[in-house]
């Protein structure tokens, strides 16, 4: 079994991206043989103004193309700089990658965000146990209380109870961690979060395809939900589980863009955002059409 591994990095996220690839390389200890990787990570220098920084772009891609030594020592790699406007957000890495992969699934990761070192060996260990159930399946892991209560699905029984606004104030580092038998769970509703650790089945991406009209930010992990929920109506045997203890925590205590003073970041999530928002119902439309 290939599972193909996608990060979307921005330069002032190289730090992040560095410590999240030595996480997967201990990560990667524990898994046993008959699964194999592929990391795929592109740095997007597109949305900088590099005449008016003080740091060069070349810092940057040096400083990636080291960290693809680093990977190759556990994983094969697709290492990349997008710098033509051909990836302008982590949307349009990750649909360029839905589209093209040949791996038996996709692993979607922030730079943001912790895991366990026993995460890679549950995930594609639960992936080889319930392709037999179904082809079509998400996996995910757990998360400490996040944003609503629509969440809850996901939240690990040890921090349901928390305020909601507690995920501030979490510690990742210390929090994120195994915290005990990990089992594997179906839940009924489809709910997550697109780079928060989760696994998607590659018969289920191309079922599914990212519209081009959703742009290059937002909307891609809805979009897929809903759509699993509108196949889910018509019969489809599609499903979603949880790694029960597996807990994946997002880092917004101590995350900071350390380059902030040297680089000139063009910010356009804005404009994104309002680009996925206006397609989206139409693309949903179209998609149950399709059926």
């Amino acid at each position: 079994m290939t599972t193909q591994i996608l990060i979307h990095v921005l330069p002032h996220e190289i730090d992040q991206l560095e410590r999240i690839l030595i996480q997967l390389k201990r990560s990667s200890k524990h898994l046993s043989s008959g699964y194999s990787f592929i990391t795929n990570v592109v740095l997007n220098i597109n949305l900088n103004d590099w005449a008016n920084s003080t740091i060069p772009k070349k810092f940057f891609i040096d400083k990636f193309y080291q960290l693809e030594q680093l990977t190759k020592t556990w994983s094969k790699t697709e290492f990349y700089v997008s710098e033509n406007n051909e990836v302008l957000g982590c949307v349009d890495h990750r649909r360029q990658v839905f589209n093209t992969t040949k791996a038996d699934n996709v692993l979607v990761l922030d730079t943001d965000v912790f895991f366990s070192d026993s995460l890679l060996y549950h995930i594609v260990n639960g992936a080889s146990l319930v392709k037999e159930i179904t082809p079509l399946y998400i996996i995910t892991p757990q998360i400490h209380k996040m944003w609503d209560n629509s969440w809850d699905e996901l939240v690990n029984e040890k921090f349901i109870n928390e305020p909601i606004s507690s995920f501030k104030d979490v510690d990742a580092f210390t929090t994120a961690d195994c915290l005990g038998e990990v089992n594997i769970k179906n839940i009924e509703n489809f709910k997550f979060g697109g780079g928060w650790g989760t696994l998607i089945s590659l018969p289920l991406l191309k079922m599914i395809n990212i519209p081009e009209s959703l742009g290059p930010y937002g909307l891609e992990d809805t979009f897929l939900m809903t759509c699993s929920s509108i196949l889910k109506r018509k019969g489809i045997n599609i499903m979603q589980f949880i790694l029960e203890n597996e807990l994946l925590v997002e880092d917004n205590k101590f995350r900071f863009n350390p380059y902030k003073e040297y680089m000139s970041i063009i910010d356009r999530r804005e404009e994104f955002k309002i680009i996925a928002h206006n397609n989206f119902e139409k693309e949903l439309i179209k998609f149950g059409n399709s059926l």
